[in-house]
């Protein structure tokens, strides 16, 4: 069998991602100023394309000869891409193959923009209505990132912009999201240390508002995170994605009652019932 021989069928997919900055054009004068390239990315680069392009697992020797990349270089890229699963070694046969972890970032980059594409009216429309910002979070193991938002014309704003980054426990949207380790009394003691906050929340007032968070499906932080601002969220889980994400609504303290922050929390609930119910099973 040739090893060799060009796929046709079974690694199209990672031959369009591996090739879909070539659809690009770039500018030549930004490449002329660009920084040096740094030789090993670019050599992953071209082992990867090389390894779509491929039928069966292909060994170093091949790769090496078709690259131009030194054999002792191949190895040694091929071993830290299996590592990665951007690349799977063939132990019966000695080859590299492309790795279903290329695939997978693809995949949930892809998915990751459709939940804010579907976030993002009601990210807006929830601005507008209350005249205030909105956020959609994404929650790692020990923080949360901002990666969608929504605004008003309102002339107060807070200071909040995407990419931000929170204490996994912090404010509202830490509610929230702790509520899944609600018995594990470790776990949310840990998130409430690593949170500064300027109000008198104490541990067990966090703990008993994550309790009152389950049972309402949002939480609400008033002036315990920040003076002066009132935030609820609602958490929910993306299974596609097989992540964690909160919507958050961010609001001055003194424009609302506390009725009204309750009317905004079931709606902000019913919001979020509306994206899972959205989110491929």
């Amino acid at each position: 069998m040739d090893e060799t021989r060009p796929n046709s069928g079974k690694n199209s997919i990672y031959k369009f991602i591996i090739h879909y900055y070539e659809c690009s054009r770039i500018d030549p004068f930004l490449v002329e100023n660009m920084a040096p390239r740094v030789n090993a990315v670019r050599n992953a680069h071209m082992i990867l394309k090389f390894l779509a392009d491929r039928r069966e697992p292909v060994g170093v020797a091949v790769v090496s000869r078709h690259t131009g990349i030194s054999p002792s270089s191949c190895f040694n890229i091929l071993r830290t891409l299996v590592e990665l699963r951007l690349a799977s070694f063939h132990e019966e046969s000695k080859g590299y193959a492309i790795g279903l972890g290329l695939f997978e970032l693809a995949q949930n980059s892809g998915l990751n923009r459709a939940l804010i594409s579907t976030a993002q009216p009601i990210l807006t429309a929830l601005a507008q209505r209350y005249s205030c910002q909105t956020g959609l979070w994404e929650f790692s193991e020990d923080d949360r990132t901002l990666i969608a938002m929504g605004e008003s014309q309102a002339v107060a704003r807070l200071h909040i912009r995407i990419g931000q980054k929170m204490p996994i426990g912090a404010g509202s949207s830490g509610r929230a999201f702790m509520g899944k380790y609600y018995h594990d009394k470790a776990r949310l003691l840990s998130a409430y240390k690593a949170v500064e906050w300027q109000g008198s929340l104490t541990f067990e007032g966090y703990v008993d508002q994550i309790g009152k968070a389950l049972s309402a499906g949002y939480a609400v932080d008033r002036d315990e995170l920040y003076s002066g601002v009132t935030t609820i969220s609602s958490a929910f889980e993306d299974y596609a994605l097989q992540r964690q994400f909160c919507l958050s609504i961010f609001v001055l303290s003194a424009q609302y009652s506390g009725q009204e922050i309750e009317i905004m929390g079931s709606e902000l609930k019913a919001k979020v019932d509306l994206l899972q119910s959205a989110s491929p099973s």
